[in-house]
């Protein structure tokens, strides 16, 4: 029997934070299935991973900019999942833990990508550790007085 699964990449807390550019709190308002041509997918049974094309993608409600170097603030934000993973769009809209919650998202680069593929949120459980590494980070970078 052939079995198909995939990994997620493993990345340290102190490499997600280090790797960030914005943290802010969001949630999840909308669920969503591209093809590699951008054109929508509504059959909850189509899946993801190599080769597909698919991509599923969560639209993230910002609530607040934590710590960030852009000077825009986008009120939305869509963040897509790793496309090498194996999920269907039905499964990832039924993960009630995630839907409408807050958490955390820590963004890469202007337009606020996932800083490794797939690897971009954190539960506010972990915002004061993530805030530490984070002044640490910035403290080494521009001095004491800079924070």
């Amino acid at each position: 029997m052939n079995v198909m699964a995939t990994v997620p990449i493993q990345v340290s807390l102190e490499e997600l934070v280090h790797s960030a550019d914005h943290i802010l709190t969001g949630n999840i308002i909308k669920i969503d299935m591209v093809d590699k041509y951008g054109t929508p997918i509504e059959d909850d049974s189509a899946g993801t991973g190599p080769g597909s094309g698919n991509v599923i993608r969560f639209h993230v409600k910002v609530k607040k900019f934590h710590f960030t170097n852009s000077t825009k603030f986008p009120k939305k934000v869509i963040v897509p999942l790793d496309p090498d993973m194996h999920f269907t769009l039905g499964y990832i809209k039924s993960m009630e833990p995630i839907n409408g919650r807050d958490f955390l998202l820590l963004l890469k680069g202007p337009n606020f990508n996932a800083p490794f593929i797939g690897v971009f949120s954190k539960s506010l459980e972990e915002k004061e550790a993530i805030f530490k590494i984070k002044r640490e980070q910035l403290k080494l970078k521009h001095g004491e007085d800079a924070i």
